[in-house]
This record gives C-alpha cells, structure tokens and sequence, in this order.
C-alpha cells in the first residue's frame, strides 16, 4: 500500500502508514514512559530501556550508557532493501555516534552513525570488511532536532537530513551475510560510542524509500519537535 499521513491512537502520532513497517518507537509517547517499552507497529516488539530518560520530546541519551534494545528478526536485513529514520538532537558529537546499530563493523549487519565533522553514514559489513555512504560534511549539529534517515536499495544507499539527500560519496554495498544481533539505539553492538542527546522516534520499513516519502516523514512529523 502506499504511505500516507495519518493520526493514530491519539492526536500527537503522525507518521506515515506503510505495510513494509517493521519498527516504529514513538519515544515521545507518554505510554512508553517505563521499561519494557513496546513499540507502536504490528509486531509489538518489547523494548529495553537502559537509563534513556524519558521527556515529553523522547528519550534523553546521556553519551555514558544509556541506549535501548531490541530482538526482532523482522530487522535481520540482508539481500532485502530497507530504510530507516530518526528524530535526534545533539547535545554532543564525538568521534563516533550510534544512533541505530545491527550489526558489528567489519564483522556483520549494518549500522547507522555520525562520525566527528558532523558526517551521517549508513554502513553495511561482512567479515573484515565495511562499505560506507555519506553526507557532506558539517550538516549534522548539535542544539537542534533533525531528521536523519537512510535508504538501502540493492547495492546503493543514500542519507537524508530533513527529507533532503546529503549524500556526499556512495559506497557499493554489499548484502551482510547476517544481521542477527539485536538492534541497539544509541550505542554499537559494544555498547559503546554513545549517542549524546535526545531521540525522539525511530522508523524503519523493511523496503527502499525514496526522496519524496523521506521527506514526507520529515513534513508529516516536524511540528513535534519545533
């Protein structure tokens, strides 16, 4: 089905519907204050919360330990195209900034990052290897909420900031022989290079999005964050 722009199960949730949905956590929602949290898709995937403080924008991050996690084989993505995108807010960019990570970096999976210069990247891995597409540098910044998202298309990817590709380099993409690990917010599969800020939902259909519907999300759901 095509997506559209809907209201769900009160006035705050717009999104768009697609049938390809696989994980859809709106951090903001005042239901999802505790831990367990179970997300709002047709999976009803239970979610652990590991010190993310809960706001009424989403989840605060603390770039410590903090990060949420996920088993869901429905997100075990590999000859498949697939998506993704996320409300964050920086308060800190470092070296390395997991926003979603499912997978290990030259090992398996894949991940979705901000290296220090304000770099996105989307990244797919395999034994000893990792290919990596990115935006123009300094695009991403603190103090401000973004849309971030990524689209995975056979052997291309590209990255988007509010809706607006930014793709700067394209790798070619290789399928990840498996991408079994449990999905991390805010953290590597070592639990470690801590996203600093707050999130405020993440959304991930399980097909290739383009242009057009990135930054159809992006319309449909900035009036929460400005």
């Amino acid at each position: 089905m095509p997506p559209v722009a809907v209201a769900g199960l009160n006035t705050r949730r717009n999104f768009l519907l697609d049938s390809n949905l696989v994980l859809y956590l709106p951090l903001w929602d005042s239901r999802l204050k505790s831990s367990p949290i179970i997300s709002q898709d047709i999976y009803s995937h239970s979610c652990s919360v590991n010190g993310a403080i809960w706001t009424p924008q989403g989840r605060a991050f603390d770039g410590d330990d903090d990060y949420i996690e996920v088993t869901c084989p429905q997100l075990n993505f590999t000859t498949g195209d697939f998506s993704g995108a996320i409300w964050v807010k920086f308060d800190a960019i470092g070296n390395h900034n997991y926003l979603i990570s499912r997978g290990l970096i030259v090992t398996d999976g894949w991940y979705f990052d901000v290296e220090t210069g304000g770099y996105l990247e989307i990244n797919t891995s395999q034994a000893g290897v990792n290919q990596q597409t990115y935006g123009t540098a300094g695009l991403v910044t603190t103090g401000s909420w973004l849309c971030l998202g990524f689209t995975r298309s056979g052997a291309a990817c590209r990255v988007y900031k509010n809706g607006v590709d930014i793709t700067a380099g394209s790798g070619t993409h290789v399928n990840p022989l498996t991408s079994a690990r449990t999905l991390k917010i805010g953290v590597d599969d070592n639990l470690t290079n801590d996203f600093d800020g707050e999130i405020g939902e993440v959304y991930i259909p399980s097909r290739a999005l383009i242009v057009g519907e990135h930054l159809g999300y992006y319309n449909s759901t900035k009036w929460r964050y400005n």
